[in-house]
This record gives structure tokens, C-alpha cells and sequence, in this order.
């Protein structure tokens, strides 16, 4: 079965929405949010991923008049997984995911710097605020099965539930004293389709294989940035297949940026292989393979590289490796110029590792590691959810 987004294969659709446990989180609290993603086995409907979206009204109080980080509506969330109605964690929990949002979509930034529909719905770009502000967001997880824009048979195994840790309020702000999110909830569309269609998957479901699902899962890892010359960052064994890497370092309090921090060149190393035949030599004037190489990462067609580039809106590739604070090693191990095909790495129990040098030494901060993998899910008859790879 092809879960693939098919608008001729549907008989009816709903929206709804399935609200968090509490009405209020308070950043002085802590803890974690939860939203039960309950569906009926017999209802048969299946999310919508592309269009589904968590709704919530974020209310931040700040000291004095300052600038809030770009992409607010992510930035209280610290770490978000997913589990199934049997407890089985659905991928990784992905560790860091606020700074995971800012390092896919800060680089992806149109190069006009104009207000747009991201700003409203993800808090896209910053604003000063004093006092206290209450902002309506919708955003769009980006991790595990939230990254498939098709159908998911959520209905096969009763739903699901969504945990997010809530972060410090320094991710939110230099000035921000405190947040709240209120109202919380996971908006959506569930889809009926139909019967024909439907009937294959229930025939599907009952065969001794089940139902397979495939999807991109990220796992994410911080270390304390070494500021030697000469660098060895190890990223461990790899579980599953690898689909590519990316590494950010960040010398700020807040860890908002992401620093070229005098790096003067890299390159990944998987088992006893190296990524690329010479290491990636980046400075002011050398930024075309730094670039060329970020770009496959991300599977952008040499076709739309003119809407990229542009990291804060007014200094283009500068703020990549000039002002070097838009600055994100990435490597493509997939094969496939597909995202929905799994061609992966077959990496499992490879380590990963990456290897730069520094100009001179580098500032104190964070290194932020996140590896996106390939994952197959299975479900059983009786709601059964195991994790095939």
C-alpha cells in the first residue's frame, strides 16, 4: 500500500482536534506536555500528516524591551517523541528539537527578508516585545512520523501520543522572564478513504507481515564544543540506516546561532570511510563545495538554489562563511533523490564521526549532532506496534 497523499483515493474528510492533558504549561514548572492522539480501531480514518499541525496560544512576558528568537512557536519545545497506544516509541526522541526546527529552516530563509505566512503560523523571524504578549502559533513537527506528508494508518494501532519537554526560557529570548503555553492541541484532518482502498489496507493488516511503514526519524546529541585546532567529534555507533548528518556548533548563551567558530575545514568519516576524497576547505573565498555539499544534503534541485542563501535577509552567503553565523556541516548518505524511497547507508553499527580543523582556536559553546535515519514501522493485528529497524 502507498500512503502517498492521493486526493482521488478519498471518500470523505473531518477536522478535529485532540487537546494536551492540561490547559496551561508554565516554563517556571517545567515537565512535560502530552497530547493523546486517540482514534477508534474501528473508525478506519487516517491522519492527514501533511496538513496536520499543533495549535497553541504562547504567552511571553518579558523585562524589558527586547527581541525574541526566530521561530518561537518551536522554541519551548526541548524534546518531542512519539509513542504508540502500546507505549512503543515511534522512531527516536529527538533531543534538541528546537534547535533541530532552526537549523532546517533558518538556511532555507527567503533571500527578500519579506513578511510571510511562516512568520505568522512559526514565529519565523523576531520581534520586540515588552510586557507581556500573547502569540496564536501553528506549527508543523518536523521529526518521525510528522515528517511523511501522506495518510497514516493511526486508526491500526488506536492512535498516539505526543511528549515534548519544555525547554529553559533563555531558548525563547535574552529578555524573555517567563512563557506559558495555552490551549494546546494537535489540529488535523482525519481521512476516510475509500472502501476499496481501505479494504486492501484491512487485508494488509491481517497478513503475517502487517502493516509496514516507512518514515524519517532524527535523533539529536550536544557536546561541549572542542576548541582545539584540530577536532575529532564522535557521534557513536549508528543504529539504523543513515540518511545524512548535520553538526552546528553554537558560542552563544542563548544557543541561537550556529558559529563557524574558525573552523577551516571538515568532513564526516562513517566506519573507515570518509565522506568526501579531500576535506571541505571553507573561508570568506572558498564556499562552493561547503555549499554544493549542505545543498544535496537537503535535496534542493540545482533549479531553486537562487531561493536559498540568504541567512538573515540582508547579507546573503556572507552570514554562512563570511560572518559565519548561519554556518551547518551536512553530508547526504542517502541515495536516492527520492525522500520517500529508502536507499540509505546501510550504517548500522558503523561509527560516525567528524573531523575538522580551526584557523586558530575556537570559542566555548554547544555542538549540536543530528542524524536523520531511515525507520520501518510494523502493526499487527490487535494494535500491535513493533520497530523493524
Amino acid at each position: 500500500m502507498d500512503y502517498s497523499k492521493d486526493l482521488s483515493i478519498e471518500q470523505s474528510h473531518r477536522f478535529v482536534e485532540f487537546r494536551a492533558e492540561q490547559a496551561t504549561y508554565d516554563s517556571s514548572n517545567g515537565g512535560v506536555a502530552e497530547i493523546n492522539v486517540d482514534i477508534p480501531l474501528a473508525s478506519g480514518e487516517y491522519v492527514d500528516m501533511e496538513d496536520a499541525r499543533l495549535v497553541f496560544d504562547l504567552k511571553l512576558s518579558t523585562g524589558s524591551d527586547g527581541a525574541i528568537y526566530d521561530y518561537s512557536a518551536s522554541g519551548w519545545m526541548q524534546n518531542v517523541a512519539v509513542r504508540a497506544h502500546n507505549q512503543v516509541e515511534i522512531g527516536n526522541q529527538t533531543i534538541n528539537y528546537n534547535r533541530w526546527v532552526k537549523t532546517q529552516k533558518t538556511m532555507k530563509n527567503s533571500t527578500d527578508a519579506k513578511k510571510s505566512f511562516e512568520d505568522v503560523l512559526e514565529g519565523a523571524t523576531n520581534a520586540n516585545l515588552n510586557g507581556d504578549r500573547t502569540l496564536e502559533r501553528a506549527h508543523k513537527l518536523m521529526t518521525n512520523i510528522f515528517n511523511f506528508d501522506g495518510y497514516y494508518p493511526a486508526w491500526a494501532h488506536k492512535g498516539m501520543q505526543i511528549r515534548i519537554d519544555l525547554a529553559a526560557v533563555a531558548k525563547l529570548g535574552a529578555t524573555v522572564s517567563s512563557y506559558e503555553v495555552q490551549n494546546l492541541r494537535l489540529e488535523c484532518r482525519l481521512v476516510k478513504l475509500k472502501p476499496e482502498v481501505h479494504n486492501a489496507v484491512l487485508k494488509q493488516l491481517e497478513s503475517p507481515e502487517g502493516i509496514v511503514f516507512d518514515f524519517e526519524s532524527v535523533e539529536g546529541s550536544s557536546k561541549t564544543v572542542d576548541t582545539a585546532t584540530s577536532v575529532v567529534y564522535q557521534f557513536g555507533r549508528v543504529a539504523n540506516r543513515l540518511k545524512r548528518v548535520e553538526v552546528v556548533e553554537s558560542t552563544g548563551a542563548d544557543d541561537n546561532d550556529f558559529e563557524l567558530n574558525n573552523i577551516s575545514s571538515y568532513r564526516f568519516r562513517l566506519g573507515s570511510n570518509f565522506s568526501t576524497a579531500t576535506a571541505i576547505n571553507v573561508s570568506s573565498t572558498k564556499a562552493a563545495r561547503h555549499i554544493l555539499h549542505y545543498l544535496r544534503a537537503q535535496k534542493i534541485n540545482p533549479d531553486e538554489m537562487q531561493l536559498y542563501g540568504s541567512a538573515d535577509g540582508t547579507d546573503g552567503y556572507t552570514a554562512i562563511v563570511g560572518g559565519g553565523d548561519k554556518f551547518v556541516m551536512a553530508n547526504q548518505y542517502d541515495h536516492s533523490k527520492l525522500d520517500e524511497v529508502i536507499s540509505s547507508a546501510d550504517s548500522k553499527g558503523l561509527d560516525l564521526e567528524l573531523h575538522l580543523t580551526r584557523s586558530s582556536a575556537g570559542s566555548a559553546g554547544t555542538a549540536f549532532l543530528y542524524k536523520v535515519e531511515d525507520r520501518r514501522l510494523q502493526i499487527l493485528p490487535g494494535a500491535q506496534v513493533q520497530q523493524l529497524s
